[in-house]
């Protein structure tokens, strides 16, 4: 019998942790959704309130780390956007463990300013607007509505969890043989 090389070793442990990222992104949402700290403590030139980016920072990054991701925002504006005045921002999740990435929809934004200081406002708006809609962080209606509760979130999750079943139940019908196991979490933590 023929015994693999380390490198093939490698790659099927890695192999078989494929969904292992989209385990742990789970753990990360549900820590979230479960946090109290999410208090609406900035307010916008017109007066709405929402989280401050340094805010949505301090409580989503050490999650995020430890968890095995490295977050980045980049701009991924084109030859159209840069024609209309608009810059457009998309998220980066990056898993170390098995080097697999999350990306979230481009998010574009029009620039008050052409100029650096106007990118870097919308850089700003991008980032703290990514990262609510990646996390499903609680913010204020646009018609000055109460926020999410924790309820919302955990359901939110809930139905993120079920659709990932369906996902799995298609993808074993078509002969796929997707197994997606759901993390273990103790409730205590939360």
């Amino acid at each position: 019998m023929k015994k693999n090389s380390p490198a093939e070793n490698h790659l099927t442990e890695i192999a078989e942790r494929h969904n292992e990222h989209v385990e742990m992104l789970l753990l990360v949402r549900k820590k979230l959704a479960n946090s109290k700290d999410f208090s609406m403590d900035g307010t916008g030139v017109y007066g709405n309130s929402y989280l401050p980016l340094p805010k949505i920072l301090r409580l989503v990054e050490p999650l995020l780390i430890e968890h095995g991701f490295v977050s980045s925002v980049y701009e991924s504006t084109n030859v159209q956007d840069d024609q209309m005045n608009r810059v457009r921002f998309t998220m980066r999740l990056h898993y170390v463990p098995t080097n697999e990435e999350v990306y979230s929809d481009p998010i574009t934004i029009p620039m008050d300013k052409v100029s650096a200081h106007g990118k870097v406002a919308s850089l700003t708006y991008a980032r703290r607007c990514l990262y609510e809609c990646m996390f499903n962080l609680p913010r204020k209606d646009d018609d000055a509505k109460d926020t999410m509760t924790v309820a919302d979130h955990q359901d939110a999750i809930k139905e993120h969890q079920k659709q990932i079943e369906k996902i799995q139940e298609k993808a074993n019908k078509n002969g796929a043989n997707l197994r997606v196991q759901k993390p273990k979490i103790n409730n205590k933590e939360f």
